[in-house]
């Protein structure tokens, strides 16, 4: 009878260790498939970590490479005739002219043109552009401008695109002594009310002045 017992005792343990195992290896399962994915997770951020790590930074020379080539030639775009909309008539603002030099650069506000977007009414605003300073520049980064109607400023038409029209044009490197036509179009806010455009240096350091041009859509 003890000895009955005793191989009852170690069927039943030899039991309990079978379902032990079974039950690790069904955790093991569960890891494996299931929480296995936070695992997997975690592998995969550590891996894109390791990999964005690895990715070389780009030089501050790369950077203005790839954006010279990027608004490369931009300006053989540019032909206000085809542009579909108005043109608007205008004249320098009372007490400025409507080009001169600023600073180092000579800039003018060629014309405007009335046309429709997505977000309304835009006016496209041609200017040209010559460098006159030693180093290679474009219009945005030298050349601050603005276009206002009743003392507000207009927002800048971001999605606007059309035939005749490049907006790239104001990250277009040039040299010294090269011009270019630049292209900047705007929302307008009330097709009764003029236009008037502004342009100077950001730097006002490097210089005074301010020219503008006022256009009446009436």
């Amino acid at each position: 009878m003890k000895k009955k017992i005793i191989a009852l005792a170690a069927v039943i343990a030899i039991a309990a260790s079978f379902a032990g195992c079974k039950n690790d290896e069904s955790k093991s399962q569960v890891v494996g498939d299931g929480v296995s994915s936070t695992a997997a997770t975690q592998s995969a951020e550590q891996g894109d970590a390791v990999q964005a790590s690895a990715a070389p930074e780009k030089s501050a020379e790369q950077v203005q490479e790839e954006l010279d080539n990027f608004a490369k030639d931009a300006d053989e775009n540019v032909d206000m005739s085809k542009i579909e909309g108005t043109d608007i008539s205008g004249s320098a603002t009372e007490g400025f002219e409507d080009s001169g030099t600023l600073g180092n650069y000579e800039v003018k506000i060629n014309s405007a043109k009335l046309a429709d977007s997505d977000s309304g009414k835009v006016a496209v605003v041609e200017f040209e552009f010559k460098n006159n300073s030693s180093n290679e520049v474009n219009f945005a980064g030298v050349i601050k401008t603005l276009a206002m109607q009743d003392e507000s400023d207009l927002p800048p038409a971001m999605t606007y695109s059309a035939e005749g029209f490049d907006s790239n044009t104001v990250a277009q490197t040039i040299s010294n002594g090269d011009s270019i036509k630049v292209q900047k179009a705007y929302v307008v806010s009330d097709e009764n009310q003029p236009i008037v455009v502004q342009a100077s240096l950001f730097d006002s350091s490097l210089g005074g002045g301010m020219i503008s041009k006022t256009f009446n859509l009436k």
